[in-house]
């Protein structure tokens, strides 16, 4: 439990520490070729730089960390676990839910078990975990029930660039729409 816990927690540092240097990395060339091409499109001779100007610089440098570490930690945060979510590990002798079992895997033997639920209901985590937990008397014990977070349900900890069909819609869009910015950076 221990050496999950703590390899979930050092894949999605590790995830969040590559997005953090690649975003700042395409960000800051970005704004260096824009000032360059500000420069060169002005045809003025260049003059020493003034106190504003490292006060301009500084706010830049901020701006750029801040965006960088806004994008890497924004599917990590618990409210959105809905969106970034991909899927839930159960301990080994929990068979019902075998590997890393997502949404559909639970709506499925949910539905099952319980019945009366339509086809095209869309459920939340909370009430997927609820009824997983309503579903297993307290003679089980534990279900070792452990979330696999957004750098860590591909089994790499990089960003998710590849987004798949199966993934959560508002996943798919807060990634393309990264994929548009950086693409026009």
């Amino acid at each position: 439990k221990q050496w999950y816990q703590r390899r979930v927690a050092i894949t999605a540092g590790l995830g969040v520490l590559s997005t953090i240097g690649s975003q700042i990395s395409l960000f800051s060339i970005t704004i260096l070729c824009l000032l360059r091409l500000k420069a060169v499109s002005s045809r003025k001779m260049p003059t020493d730089v003034k106190t504003p100007h490292y006060f301009s610089g500084a706010c830049l440098v901020v701006f750029i960390i801040s965006a960088a570490t806004a994008i890497a930690v924004w599917p990590l945060i618990p409210q959105l676990d809905d969106t970034f979510l991909g899927a839930l590990k159960y301990d080994p002798n929990i068979r019902l839910f075998v590997g890393f079992p997502g949404k559909d895997v639970h709506f499925n033997v949910i539905q099952e078990y319980y019945g009366r639920i339509g086809k095209k209901t869309t459920m939340k985590w909370a009430l997927i975990n609820k009824m997983v937990d309503d579903m297993f008397t307290s003679d089980y014990g534990d279900l070792g029930r452990k979330s696999v977070n957004f750098y860590g349900n591909d089994g790499v900890c990089l960003f998710k660039y590849f987004v798949k069909s199966k993934d959560p819609e508002k996943q798919q869009l807060f990634v393309w729409s990264i994929l548009l910015f950086n693409f026009m950076c």
